[in-house]
């Protein structure tokens, strides 16, 4: 209800006004209600706030609850509140929540609650007001004592210094200046250069309190108990519209001011809203608000209005963008199944009836023939006549005064409901049914088709299209039918009403397929709108374009309109439901129309709604996603020691890191906007395993099971109806993979299959080293033992018969006795060589037995057998370097034979032909390597002697035989040095 009111009028007749125009006007505002039954946590509401993330706290009688527009959360004592009875509250600008209690005044930031120290006494710690500036300091007001609080530590304040004013209200400027209600003595403001009081002009100023402060950039409106007024910070004047009202002190009980301008003043009963140009407008419980006491109000950011009420919870209006008629307004039935235009008046036929709508009031009409209450169709006809249509009760007109039955009336009563009336080119009324349909001319039915189920008409030219259980069809004007297409999806998907666009297509209504938009010429689908597209739903039940060219669509869940492109694009769709005051989600056919000032008229099932586009600023878009939970195999998890800087009310772990099973995860999450809270879409991308979003979906839960190991960021991202998506939120977790599978397993594996292999290599060519010794072991042995018999068979056998041989010769020398001289050197000679035969006898039977393979006993044989070769040839000889520890050396098979053979040879050759005097050896051990110097001081080499060098030859193949080396250093007269190097290899 609205009326003007013009500063200076007479008080008492402003106010008999504004109770007639309550009984003239019918209009409902939309409210939302939220109260116990809806969650909140007690019903005596005090005190309102926002805080940074969106969330809405209240205060109560019981404590506080957060609002996140899905749910209530709620804080007691239990948490740490010292007293349920709250009566303010704050946000400062760190995000941390602050409470005005009965005992005191409270810190919560997240984590725990902080009681903050007034240092007053018990009966005197109430805290009545908390406001917190721009600049980020909180100001708390308790019996009359103003506290400033810093660090949970509150220092009192006294304007000029004066401890005896009484401050009665607080109050804050948005540049962060403090304005102080006192009692008796004015406004106190505090600003850079300090306080300045400014007081009441040709007012008593006796027993004058300051009850409510309202400051904004214009200034300041003053709820005193002597009235109200307003101050621009020099001086305080009366606001004459608002004293003229003539309430008394305690009918207003709050001020808030809303984005618009608008001023609201909370009262006893219902609330106040005085518009920038001086309208005003009472919400009570006749026009859907209530009657209860208004306690606080609150504008949120989105400029939604919210009011705290005693008694019964608390209310938001989100602005008359949405305003209703239903039976508290007068309807005779909340279904709405027609709305037809006829001038100024607006006919709304109910299922109870018929009602009028002009100039916002609400007439009703006689009474229907009881047969035919239920109306579910209206139009007027060619004639200006008022025609419904009804369940079983037939066709019926307006006469002026009452229902009249067309003639034949009969046709219809009891047969058919009538689904559309509508009026042709020709001003013959069209008849849908459900058997059939027809046309009404001169008040008269005439059947065309008696059988099957008809949907609505639409023009078409001289001719009409129908639309009908059995596809599209044309009539002409002689009344016969042929089908309008020849696609087949006509008899698949049920057209159950049209509309002609400004470029003559056909908007088609689908019963769950959405709008079809067909172009009879072409015979061709050009575009279709669905669910996905943006429709509320899929089933439509009506169709409207308006004067701006957008498409309104009444749908089974609320309500949408669309703009499209000149090619049939869709460029916008939006969606109102009920959290846009949007009651009626569920629409009617046949009950859209727009007035001359471009308001929107809307049938539902809960009453009819109006449109008026202008009256709200544009409604706000998701600012953010908040994070509420991370769920493990559905359990929450929580992490206390750091909060996500996300949202510092949800203990979200800020980095968390799972192990390989711990791979089943669900995330709970919110976006915050009260006047799209039923609209809301979201959508998730999880960068790691998703190839990019998923399709919008109003589910504000994911659930994700068996996540591969890996590092995971999880994107979120609400757009309110088909509005811009806000920006994303960003949250990363790790799945670690199982020691098996990570990278350092990976590495340690490869490397311990290398040494595997390594080592089997290893072991396997230790094998067969250990099976090779083994076996020249065995081989050794077998050796050993086939030489100690051969040097035994040896020696008993070669031995003894060269010995024999000697002792023959030795008697054959004798018995000669020198008669015959050739005779007996040949018996010497033969006795020499069996002598010499013996001694190299000897030498290889000494070298076959095992224990000639040590390296001191060689050596010490070849210095007995040189001192045996040298004994009677006047060479002296000489030979050092025999170590004891040369014992322990034993020699490989044949190492002793050659090297004797060697040294023999050598020995042998300086004897014959060297000349020398002395000659000496030298044996050399440095582990592995023998060296053997043999030296003689002889006539030395001379390499022109013909011959020269097979015995040298003899040596160096011995030697290499043995993998060493011979060399031979030789000076003519300056003797001979011949050097053996032979590499002693372990015996097996």
């Amino acid at each position: 209800m609205r009326t003007s009111i013009y500063n200076g009028t007479v008080s008492l007749l402003l106010l008999c006004m504004f109770t007639l125009a309550g009984k003239l006007y019918a209009q409902q505002y939309n409210f939302f209600n939220l109260s116990v039954n809806e969650g909140l946590i007690q019903s005596q509401a005090g005190g309102i706030t926002q805080d940074k993330q969106g969330h809405l706290w209240i205060s109560t009688q019981g404590g506080v609850s957060r609002y996140d527009g899905k749910r209530f959360v709620h804080f007691t004592t239990k948490e740490g509140l010292p007293s349920n009875i709250v009566i303010s509250l704050a946000c400062d600008n760190k995000g941390n929540m602050w409470f005005g209690t009965d005992k005191g005044l409270s810190f919560y930031n997240g984590k725990k609650f902080v009681t903050a120290t007034l240092n007053l006494e018990a009966r005197d710690n109430i805290v009545g007001q908390l406001v917190a500036d721009s600049t980020g300091s909180l100001y708390a007001l308790a019996r009359g004592k103003l506290f400033k609080l810093n660090n949970h530590k509150a220092e009192r304040v006294l304007p000029a210094a004066d401890s005896s004013i009484v401050i009665t209200a607080i109050g804050v400027h948005p540049s962060g200046i403090l304005w102080c209600g006192t009692l008796n003595k004015g406004i106190f403001i505090l600003d850079k250069k300090g306080w300045t009081n400014i007081t009441f002009t040709g007012t008593d100023k006796n027993n004058l309190r300051v009850r409510r402060l309202l400051v904004n950039h214009a200034g300041a409106v003053i709820l005193t108990n002597k009235g109200i007024y307003r101050s621009n910070g020099q001086s305080i004047i009366p606001d004459t519209l608002l004293q003229s009202q003539g309430w008394d002190e305690t009918t207003i009980t709050a001020l808030a001011n809303d984005k618009q301008g608008n001023l609201w003043l909370g009262s006893a009963s219902g609330t106040y809203l005085v518009k920038p140009d001086r309208t005003l407008i009472y919400f009570q419980k006749k026009n859907g608000f209530t009657d209860a006491r208004t306690q606080f109000i609150f504008c949120d950011r989105e400029n939604n209005t919210w009011i705290a009420s005693d008694g019964q919870g608390i209310f938001r209006y989100s602005g008359d963008r949405f305003t209703f008629y239903n039976e508290a307004s007068g309807l005779p039935d909340p279904v709405a199944m027609s709305l037809v235009k006829d001038g100024q008046r607006i006919w709304i036929a109910t299922y109870g009836g018929v009602v009028s709508l002009e100039k916002g009031r609400i007439t009703p009409y006689p009474q229907i023939p009881a047969n035919g209450l239920q109306v579910m169709s209206a139009a007027m006809d060619g004639n200006g006549r008022y025609w419904i249509g009804t369940y079983r009760g037939g066709a019926l007109y307006y006469n002026g005064k009452q229902f009249i039955p067309c003639y034949n009336n009969e046709a219809l009563v009891n047969k058919a409901a009538i689904g559309e009336l509508f009026t042709d080119v020709h001003k013959r009324l069209w008849v849908a049914a459900s058997t059939g349909f027809g046309y009404i001319e001169n008040y008269r039915y005439q059947p065309v088709k008696t059988t099957g189920i008809t949907w609505g008409f639409a023009p078409a030219g001289d001719e009409v299209l129908v639309a009908t259980g059995e596809g599209l069809f044309l009539i002409n004007k002689t009344d016969s039918i042929y089908p309008a297409s020849k696609l087949p999806l006509f008899k698949e998907k049920q057209v159950t009403g049209m509309m002609q666009d400004k470029d003559k297509n056909y908007w088609l209504q689908t019963n769950g397929d959405g709008i079809l938009i067909w172009n009879k010429e072409k015979d061709t689908i050009l575009t279709t709108i669905t669910k996905e597209d943006g429709l509320p739903s899929n089933v439509v039940y009506s169709l409207f374009r308006d004067s701006k060219d957008r498409y309104w669509v009444g749908t089974g869940y609320g309500l949408a309109a669309i703009t499209i492109t000149k090619d049939h694009h869709i460029r916008s769709v939006e969606r109102f439901g009920k959290s846009q005051g949007m009651f009626g989600m569920e629409a009617n056919k046949n009950a859209f129309l727009e007035t001359a000032d471009s308001a929107i008229y809307y049938g539902t099932t809960s009453g009819v709604f109006v449109y008026r586009e202008n009256s709200t600023v544009p409604p706000a878009g998701v600012q953010e996603v908040l994070l509420q939970s991370v769920n493990l195999f559905g359990k929450p998890l929580r992490d206390t020691g750091s909060v996500n800087s996300n949202d510092q009310w949800y203990t979200i772990p800020a980095s968390l890191n799972l192990t390989h099973d711990q791979h089943n995860l669900s995330f709970d999450f919110i976006a915050i906007n009260f006047g799209a809270a039923d609209d809301i879409s979201y959508q998730y991308y999880l960068q790691g395993s998703d190839t990019g979003w998923s399709a919008p979906s109003m589910y504000n839960s994911v659930s994700f099971s068996s996540l591969s190991p890996g590092k995971y960021t999880l994107l979120l991202r609400a757009r309110a109806g088909n509005g811009e998506w806000c920006t994303p939120l960003h949250y990363t977790f790790t799945i670690h993979p199982p020691f098996y599978e990570s990278a350092w397993f990976r590495v340690l594996a490869i490397v311990s299959l290398v040494l595997l292999g390594i080592s089997i290599q290893y072991f396997r060519m230790q094998w067969k080293r250990k099976r090779a010794a083994d076996l020249e072991k065995v081989k050794q042995e077998e050796q050993q033992r086939m030489r100690m018999k051969t040097a035994e068979d040896f020696h008993d056998e070669v031995g003894n018969k060269l010995t024999r041989i000697g002792l023959l010769a030795g008697v054959l020398e004798k018995k000669l006795d020198n008669k015959e001289e050739e005779t007996m050197a040949l018996a010497i000679a033969i006795k020499e060589n069996a002598a010499a035969l013996y001694t190299d006898a000897r030498d290889i039977i000494w070298s076959l037995k095992p224990d000639s393979d040590n390296l001191l006993e060689v050596l010490e044989r070849i210095e007995y057998l040189c001192h045996d070769l040298f004994q009677y040839t006047g060479i002296k000889f000489s030979m050092d370097g025999l170590l004891p520890e040369m014992n322990t050396v034993e020699l490989p098979p044949d190492y002793n034979r050659n090297l004797i053979m060697i040294v023999k040879e050598a020995m042998n050759n300086i004897i014959k032909h060297a000349s020398a005097k002395e000659v000496h050896i030298k044996a050399i051990y440095d582990k592995p390597m023998l060296t053997l110097l043999m030296q003689d001081d002889g006539k030395g080499l001379d390499d022109n002697v013909p011959g020269r060098g097979s015995g040298l030859v003899n040596m160096k193949n011995r030697a290499e035989r043995l993998n060493g080396s011979f060399t031979v250093d030789s000076k003519i007269n300056q003797g001979t040095q011949l050097t053996v190097r032979i590499p002693l290899i372990n015996k097996y």
